[in-house]
């Protein structure tokens, strides 16, 4: 892709990231009485349009949308967030099995026998 194509490619991107954002914000911002939530909100929505658009601008001079991605940690965090009850439940059963039973002891011998058999 010519130099001039993906640079006004890159000027699209930053626009429409910063008039999405001028109308989110609007759109926020009036719901919102409290000064001190408002900015906090605009900040919020800064931080993520701002990510957005850097995403978007290095994708696209880069021509590597996976490179990008990957390097900057967004996929890793998706399957993160993707995993997240596979993960707790993995763990918990773990710890379940480290724990001793609700007796306070796990059985041993033959009655730990006569528990966890299997037919």
């Amino acid at each position: 892709m010519p130099l001039l194509v993906r640079g006004l490619t890159a000027a699209a991107v930053l626009a429409t990231a910063v008039g999405a954002y001028l109308v989110v914000e609007t759109a926020i911002s009036r719901r919102l009485s409290n000064n001190r939530r408002s900015a906090h909100a605009r900040n919020f929505l800064r931080l993520g349009f701002g990510a957005a658009a850097v995403v978007g601008i290095a994708g696209i001079l880069t021509d590597q949308w996976v490179g990008v991605l990957a390097s900057l940690g967004v996929i890793g965090f998706a399957v993160t967030f993707a995993l997240q009850q596979p993960i707790l439940s993995l763990v918990a059963w773990f710890y379940s099995r480290s724990r001793p039973s609700a007796s306070g002891l796990a059985p041993e011998g033959e009655a730990r026998r006569r528990i966890y058999r299997t037919t």
